[in-house]
Parts: C-alpha cells; structure tokens; sequence
C-alpha cells in the first residue's frame, strides 16, 4: 500500500484549515474588535506497521518499513493573536476603544457574562448602555450602565472608564482580562 497518499491527504486536511482561518481574518477584517487567529503545523510518524518489519538495507527504499519516511502534517495549534489593533475615531461619544489589554464585560443571554473588545455603544430607550447586539454593557460590579436620560446635555468618558454624565460621576465601565 503507498502510505505517501494518506501523507497527502493529510496535508490537504491541514491546509484546508489554514485556508479556512485565512478567509474567514479576512472576511472579517473590517469587524470591530476582531481578533485574528493565527495556525501552526506540526508532523507525526505514523506507527509502525507489525506486518512489515524494518529491513536494513537502504538499496530499496520500498523494503524498509512502511511510512517511516512518511509523516503526516497536523494541525498544532490554534491561537488568536490578542495584539493591539488600529484605533479609529468615529464621532460618537459612547465609541469606546480599548488600548492595550483588557475587554469590556458584556451580560449576555441567561446572564452570562461575555467579553467583547467591540466599543460601539449606544443607548437603549431605557437608558442602558449596550452593544450593536443589544447587550448590556457592565460595570466593575457586573451590573448593568444605566445612564439619566433626562435633562443630559452631554456625556464624557474618561480613559480609565469611568463615565460622567452633566459632570457627575455616574458609572465605572469594566474592563478585564479573562482567565
């Protein structure tokens, strides 16, 4: 049996996989906070063959035992390259960006706390601050931002997080890491 066909089709397998993870950094290149991924190979020999024992003589290659000149390419690992992004201003003053490490913590369906580096917030008609989903954005306590809205002239954000609204202190956006 000719083992350099399943060498073959395993590089196919792990290539497939690498065009797969290009395409979709690229798709979403233009995505708010995206994080792109990055992927490493790494090779294996196959086991041996009990079958067909190693023969010595290196004369005829196709004596010696089967694959042991054959590896198979496999997918190492799998990483998103958490490096800082490019910054841009968008005009609205709930934009938020992030630089260097950290997300904002987002509650997400069944209360679920979720991480996002996305800082396009808004205001929902009561008040809280949410993502472009409809998520509610938290503060240090993992509560919902609810910010007045009446009587608002405008709404400042510092860059430690901490939001005032007319000049009053009001909220603290939480940004952390996750473990």
């Amino acid at each position: 049996m000719n083992h350099a066909i399943y060498t073959g089709a395993a590089g196919a397998i792990a290539m497939d996989k690498r065009f797969d993870m290009i395409s979709n950094n690229l798709a979403n290149v233009n995505t708010t906070g995206f994080k792109k991924q990055r992927i490493s190979f790494s090779d294996m020999l196959p086991l041996e063959d009990k079958s067909n024992p190693a023969v010595t003589n290196n004369n005829f290659p196709e004596n010696i035992r089967q694959g042991v000149f054959n590896t198979y390419p496999f997918v190492n690992e799998v990483k998103t390259d958490f490096s800082q992004g490019y910054l841009k201003s968008t005009g609205n003053e709930l934009d938020l960006a992030i630089s260097g490490e950290g997300f904002f913590m987002i509650k997400g369906k069944g209360n679920n706390v979720k991480f996002t580096r996305d800082g396009s917030f808004t205001l929902n008609s009561n008040g809280f601050l949410v993502t472009k989903k409809g998520e509610q954005v938290l503060d240090l306590k993992y509560n919902p931002i609810k910010l007045p809205t009446r009587d608002v002239e405008f709404v400042n954000i510092d860059e430690k997080g901490n939001i005032y609204v007319n000049d009053a202190y009001t909220a603290k956006i939480a940004v952390m890491d996750p473990d």
